[in-house]
């Protein structure tokens, strides 16, 4: 079978529990500080599973916020992809925070207030940052990007729970709302568009490797 031929897989994963949520902390570029131990532990439980149930992988692309990146490299090692051959890509970055990145979550509500972006999509994070609507426009563009440049190609898509429920609402047509109250750590979502172009959803918030290992943990960044 031809390459263009076959279906065309994104396998999109959350990261692994991170610092920036053990001490709520707004996580951009410049208040993201990588993983907790327990968030390397879960990634490398979700990279032995993949291992275990031999993952057909062609190749990984992650955001470029630490978080991301530090997951993408542990999956690497299992899969047969060379850490340095990930392409880290700013569209598939969680929403991006504008000027309160780096600011404890209760100073920077007390300083900019809480908004729900499912009332207001059109309202930034702060200053400088970007609206829910902005976040459904980069990801669908760099859904789209990935699904052309890799086309009949499975693809490791590690990033973010804003940025998996953004890809999910678009690839379904659906309005700003959310899916589920939150996507586990690691979880994997994967869809797969056919030779017509038509996109299906093989899963979603898939978590089943942490759970034999108590490594089950939930939050919202």
């Amino acid at each position: 079978m031809r390459q263009s031929d076959r279906p065309t897989r994104l396998v999109f994963v959350r990261h692994g529990h991170a610092e920036v949520a053990q001490n709520k902390i707004v996580g951009g570029h410049l208040g993201c500080t990588g993983l907790t131990d327990l968030g390397r532990r879960q990634t490398t439980a979700l990279r032995d599973r993949f291992v275990a149930a031999a993952q057909p992988v062609d190749g990984i692309v992650t955001s470029v916020l630490p978080r991301a990146i530090e997951t993408a490299e542990i999956l690497a090692t299992g899969l047969g992809v060379d850490p340095a051959d990930v392409p880290r890509l700013c569209g598939l970055c969680e929403r991006h925070p504008g000027e309160g990145d780096g600011l404890s979550w209760d100073v920077f509500v007390e300083r900019y207030g809480a908004s729900d972006p499912f009332l207001d999509p059109e309202r930034p994070l702060s200053p400088g940052g970007e609206s829910y609507r902005d976040l459904l426009s980069r990801v669908t563009t760099v859904v789209d990007q990935l699904a052309q440049e890799h086309r009949g190609r499975t693809m490791l898509v590690v990033s973010h729970g804003g940025v998996i429920l953004a890809a999910t609402l678009s690839l379904l047509g659906l309005e700003p709302r959310w899916l589920a109250p939150e996507l586990a750590n690691t979880s994997v979502t994967e869809w797969v568009r056919n030779r017509d172009g038509i996109w299906l959803l093989g899963r979603f918030n898939d978590a089943a490797h942490l759970e034999s290992r108590r490594l089950y943990v939930r939050d919202h960044l």
